[in-house]
């Protein structure tokens, strides 16, 4: 486990801010699969703690983002705030089946930044960063 540790911390610390963002989403993604999974076989104690978790990944892809920087950034910030809305809403309601919606966006979200990453060049990385205002 420790091997592991040190090789995501490198990973961590040689990424763009775009390959970070990408991290975040992919670890969101995969906290609110568990999630729908422990509720669906009534395992409340872990599906809340992934909930809390996957919500705690969102919070953070929120405050990368500049509000008011441009149309793109406020339409994104949008998107994180309505997967932050409905993680509450699936932790008050324990509904699993608002966790899929939350998956469906999360994958879209993923592919998207997939792309970006694998878009090529530093320039045009840097071009889409700056479009979404990330905050480095």
């Amino acid at each position: 486990m420790h091997a592991r540790h040190a090789y995501l911390e490198t990973q961590i610390a040689t990424a763009a801010p775009q390959q970070l963002r990408l991290m975040l989403i992919e670890g969101a993604l995969r906290l609110a699969r568990q999630t729908a999974d422990a509720w669906r076989e009534d395992r409340r104690d872990e599906a809340l703690d992934t909930l809390i978790r996957c919500r705690s990944i969102i919070t953070e892809l929120i405050s990368g983002i500049r509000a008011g920087s441009s149309q793109l950034a406020d339409k994104v910030l949008g998107i994180y705030l309505f997967l932050f809305q409905e993680l509450t809403e699936a932790q008050l309601r324990r509904d699993a089946s608002r966790m899929d919606g939350v998956i469906r966006v999360l994958e879209e979200e993923r592919t998207t930044w997939q792309e970006l990453c694998a878009a090529g060049s530093s320039k045009q990385l840097q071009t889409a960063s700056e479009r979404i205002s990330l905050e480095a």
